[in-house]
């Protein structure tokens, strides 16, 4: 199976970054509204036994619910553009679950997948280099859109179809106590 681990974004925060992709000039594939969510660590291609290892890991993950924003757009790709993402801020919760999760699951099919790690929400991906693409991210790299609660990881499969990728979650590993 294709998997990664994940946190979902609330409705309305999904609804805005949705709504802002409409916006976005050039050739492009919008990441549906339903799956837009923040990879932490993308898996790759895992067996069963692979997928229990990950639940375990994230099972290990011992963090309270924090907030987090979604502000500003920029894009990955080294040579041409690939990805449009909204920045996510996590203030190192993030950044500090990917850490242990890829220490977690060295040695797995896509663990080290990034050179750095970016918290993101992909909202794009784009079919070529656009100068209007440019433009238009460079214009709203300090976009804000929301404040929301990580209330839990989850481990998602992908499955690859016609019409897109289908997500669903094989496993939620909710955060242990309430932001105080």
């Amino acid at each position: 199976m294709r998997a990664f681990i994940a946190i979902e974004l609330p409705k309305e925060i999904r609804e805005r970054l949705y709504a802002f992709s409409a916006g976005i000039p050039g050739r492009i594939t919008r990441v549906s509204e339903e799956n837009l969510h923040i990879t932490v660590l993308f898996l790759g291609e895992i067996g069963d036994g692979q997928a229990v290892r990950a639940i375990e890991e994230v099972n290990k993950i011992d963090a309270s619910p924090f907030m987090a924003e979604a502000n500003g757009v920029s894009y990955f790709g080294d040579s041409h553009m690939q990805s449009i993402f909204a920045r996510i801020d996590g203030h190192g919760r993030i950044s500090s679950m990917y850490r242990l999760l890829r220490e977690g699951l060295s040695g797995m099919t896509g663990s080290g997948d990034r050179k750095q790690y970016v918290p993101h929400a992909t909202i794009a991906r784009a079919k070529k280099d656009n100068r209007e693409v440019m433009a238009f991210i460079n214009l709203n790299s300090t976009n804000a859109f929301g404040r929301f609660e990580v209330t839990s990881l989850c481990v998602k499969k992908s499955v690859l179809t016609d019409k897109g990728p289908e997500y669903s979650t094989i496993h939620e590993h909710k955060l242990n106590a309430p932001v105080g």
